[in-house]
């Protein structure tokens, strides 16, 4: 097989010869041009300087001369001038999500050269006519009285009305968000986009741009991206790399060429097209895998592998495992047979998965529900504690004392534990503080050092290579924690906890833990986006489902469907046609194709193909396919009956269970019920005292209601033990109000809370 980097290195090596380190070649990853100077350098007899990378990101920042801000931290400035705009002072925290969706407008509008003000004001006119025609549903009334601020049902109109005020103002919001940044000197991307294309349309201007210069592998532009293309054809020295397959090129209908076609058409390709005529295509192999669930196809992929081998393939660098969606990317390389030698893992694990995460989200939980009282005590609610001390991070680094802490909590009904309860240790003690909001970062940098150094101390102790992936994705966490930090302390706002949570999520979210290895060895394990400009002979596509690949894309936007046609603007059809490129791309020149996907609807999954293995079947155009349906085998054990012999011990501790304080009493209803519906379950229960797992309630039962009001009239009644009840008796004893309170108080206290001490502020 000769790759597409490989047949642009010869065309490039024939064009330049020794000269090609003159050239500046521009991917769209820097994956790719990896791959393309291993290729170059097999076809080089001697050392040469390799040609100059980049990227269109650094060509586009290159020639406006502007600075990308971090995205946060344009977020928090967009909201500065909303609420500027808008003249209303609204939460930070009602505003962080329409604001990141505002920014992906402005982006967009920026990137595909749309006239602001003639498309925000369409968009202010069409929510008129059908705010007119007709009106808001419930569910979007209820969803906007939160954003708006409006919470009062006699409002309505003025709900109306500032609803329609915020797609009103977008046009003006944008000008001014355009100016502050100008100032600056700092963008976001669509800007630094846009201010390029006006520099690059101008042919007066002279833009710093490398001659000559190659596009590579490229698929579907922007418009900014169109102008920087014409403006590079214009001043010549410029090659243009297109890879496709000439089936759906060919065929106007089909999705996959719809970007290419025009592009063909604008940019001719450097590489003539007998060099994408081949036919060993149709001897491909497409096997299409239905798993009876997700997890189930990582089970799957030993299989394959061994049937590559077998078949002749080699799980090296012309292999690889490919992933739409990442969720199953560590069951996968668990999952790998260990006489595998080599791998290279390049998509990264998110730290979003990771348990570092979920330990700063409950850190930051725990803070926001801290209490502190009038007295100046600290309390904590209880699942948060819970959630901390039962944290596999903060166990490894104490577990005797935190262990201790949770059978105590939940013992004693501890809903707002005391932080003198919970502060045992030295970690304990800085997790268990109360910090105002400007300080949460340094809080949670001061918890992960110092968990870290456990972790540190133990790995000394035992060489685990489980304990160096914690201590790696705590590394990870303190990065995204210290960029966190940086951007909230620019801030001219107080940052609440809970906004402090959104913007860890879009810290995290945007981060990876590298796994290390060489990259141009080994089988290879990658994101499907990962895979643009290369080609391998064998491949397996987990996940191919239809709601992964090409996935759902209903992106939440101000500009309307119908305005995102009439301009240019992305939208589904770009989508679905952009991934189809990628996928029919990455099949053009493999021998072995496997394709796999749950069968099962799980959650939102609707458990079908995806729509490109559908075209597949139907089509039969590139090679044939195979369907392979994979199930459990349900061929069950019996399971073995449990008998326990009435024995002596048995019987001692039946006589046991019907003695109480030394005076004999009867079954309860339950226990009788319990025997007479599952003999096992009644020993397991009152003989063997194996009981079922406490929680902490807040609420009292009607298991713990009937046992306080039997328990209470117990209590109440001793002193009449062996008499008949009268109405003598009954008034005597509701002419004791006092005691009956403190009767009831007392039994509450000894039943639900587990001390006959605890005091009314237990509970607060």
């Amino acid at each position: 097989m000769q790759s597409f980097l490989e047949l642009v290195s010869r065309d490039l090596l024939s064009r330049f010869g020794d000269k090609i380190s003159n050239i500046t070649l521009v991917f769209p990853s820097r994956r790719a041009a990896l791959f393309f100077n291993t290729h170059l350098a097999k076809q080089i007899g001697k050392p040469i300087w390799s040609p100059q990378i980049a990227t269109i990101n650094e060509l586009m920042q290159q020639v406006s001369g502007l600075n990308a801000d971090d995205p946060i931290r344009l977020v928090t400035k967009l909201f500065t001038i909303y609420n500027k705009v808008k003249g209303s002072v609204e939460p930070f925290e009602s505003f962080y999500f329409w604001g990141e969706v505002m920014l992906a407008d402005f982006d967009q509008v920026d990137k595909y050269l749309v006239d602001p003000k003639q498309l925000f004001t369409n968009v202010k006119d069409i929510k008129d006519i059908e705010e007119q025609f007709g009106g808001l549903t419930p569910e979007q009334t209820n969803a906007l009285k939160d954003y708006l601020g409006v919470m009062a049902e006699g409002h309505i109109s003025e709900l109306r009305n500032n609803y329609l005020s915020v797609w009103g103002k977008l046009y003006e919001i944008y000008t001014q968000f355009w100016d502050e940044l100008r100032k600056e000197n700092l963008a976001y991307e669509g800007m630094i986009y846009r201010k390029a294309a006006e520099i690059l349309s101008n042919p007066q201007s002279e833009p710093n741009l490398p001659k000559p210069i190659a596009f590579i592998g490229f698929n579907a532009l922007n418009e900014c991206e169109k102008v920087l293309f014409q403006r590079c054809k214009r001043e010549d020295d410029t090659l243009f790399y297109w890879d496709y397959d000439p089936i759906f090129v060919d065929n106007p209908n089909h999705e996959a060429g719809l970007f290419i076609r025009q592009n063909l058409s604008v940019f001719p390709n450097a590489l003539p097209r007998d060099a994408f005529l081949q036919e060993s295509k149709r001897q491909q192999t497409i096997k299409m895998i239905a798993a009876p669930s997700t997890v189930a196809q990582t089970k799957i992929v030993p299989r394959l592998l061994d049937e590559m081998k077998a078949n002749g393939a080699k799980l090296d660098v012309s292999t690889a495992i490919i992933f739409p969606k990442e969720n199953i990317l560590i069951p996968t390389l668990q999952a790998i047979p260990s006489d595998i030698e080599s791998l290279n893992i390049t998509m990264g694990y998110p730290i979003k998965e990771t348990p570092a995460f979920s330990l700063a989200d409950f850190l930051v939980r725990l803070q926001m529900n801290a209490q502190l009282s009038s007295e100046g005590i600290i309390r904590f609610y209880h699942r948060d504690v819970l959630a901390i001390l039962n944290h596999p991070y903060v166990r490894l680094a104490d577990s005797e004392t935190t262990q201790i802490i949770a059978f105590d909590v939940t013992q004693r009904n501890r809903i707002y534990p005391q932080q003198n309860e919970l502060a045992k240790s030295h970690l304990l003690k800085l997790i268990f503080s109360q910090y105002e909001n400007k300080y949460t970062t340094q809080y949670l940098l001061d918890v992960c050092n110092a968990i870290a150094k456990e972790i540190a101390s133990k790995i000394r102790e035992d060489e685990n290579q489980q304990l160096r992936i914690d201590l790696e994705f705590l590394y990870s966490l303190h990065k995204s924690l210290t960029r966190l930090g940086g951007v909230v302390s620019t801030l001219n706002f107080d940052v609440s906890h809970k906004v402090y949570i959104q913007l860890l999520r879009k810290v995290f979210a945007q981060e990876r833990v590298s796994f290390s290895g060489e990259p141009l060895a080994g089988l290879q394990i990658m994101g499907f986006l990962e895979t643009r400009a290369l080609d391998f002979e064998n491949i397996i596509i987990l996940s191919f489902n239809d709601d992964v690949l090409p996935g759902r894309n209903h992106p939440i936007s101000f500009i309307t469907p119908s305005l995102r046609v009439a301009y240019g603007l992305p939208n589904y059809k770009h989508h679905d046609a952009v991934y189809a490129y990628y996928f029919y791309r990455l099949l053009n020149r493999a021998k072995r194709v496997y394709l796999m996907y749950s069968a099962r609807t799980e959650g939102l999954s609707s458990g079908e193909k995806s729509r490109f293995g559908l075209q597949l079947e139907m089509e039969q155009m590139i090679g044939k396919v195979e369907t392979i349906p994979v199930g459990y085998n349900l061929a069950l054990t019996p399971p073995l009956p449990i008998i326990v012999d009435k024995n002596s011990e048995v019987i001692k501790s039946l006589l046991q269970n019907l003695n109480k304080n030394g005076k004999g009493i009867t079954l309860s209803p339950s226990g009788l019920t319990t025997y007479l519906t599952c003999p096992l379950r009644f020993y397991f229960r009152y003989v063997a005292k194996i009981a079922e797992e406490d929680e902490v309630t807040e609420e009292a039962g009607a298991l713990e209601f009937g046992r306080i009001i039997h328990s209470t009239m117990e209590e109440l009644y001793k002193d009449f033990s062996s008499k008949v009840v009268s109405a003598d008796m009954v008034n005597a004893i509701l002419g004791q109000p006092t005691l009956i309170e403190d009767t009831v108080e007392r039994v509450f206290n000894e039943i639900f809370l587990n001390n006959v001490n605890a005091t009314d502020k237990s509970l607060s």
